[in-house]
């Protein structure tokens, strides 16, 4: 998977970092997430790390507080447009009277 953020692109490498003790980690190139995280997990990480090499002069705190509030948007916006689309029942054509 690559992101990219202008005209820069971030690979997405997934694997064991458990010993690490970490969810994620970035060299500002590509973004390392452990194999462990899926679904909003994994997005919050790879956003987490995507801000951190976006902008690596925000403070921890600030890259946490934003990533979080955008993964929750995110989030929240794919499961209402899936929500959306699968509730949406097409409606039969009437004949038409000639």
């Amino acid at each position: 998977m690559k992101l990219v953020s202008n005209t820069k692109w971030f690979k997405v490498v997934r694997g064991k970092y458990g010993k690490r003790k970490v969810w994620g980690e970035t060299d500002g190139k590509t973004i390392y997430i452990d194999e462990r995280a899926i679904g909003k997990k994994e997005l919050e990480i790879i956003v987490h790390e995507a801000l951190h090499c976006i902008s690596p002069t925000a403070s921890e705190d600030d890259v946490e507080r934003s990533a979080i509030t955008l993964t929750n948007t995110l989030w929240r916006e794919d499961r209402k447009s899936t929500r959306l689309n699968s509730s949406h029942i097409p409606l039969s054509r009437m004949p038409s009277s000639a």
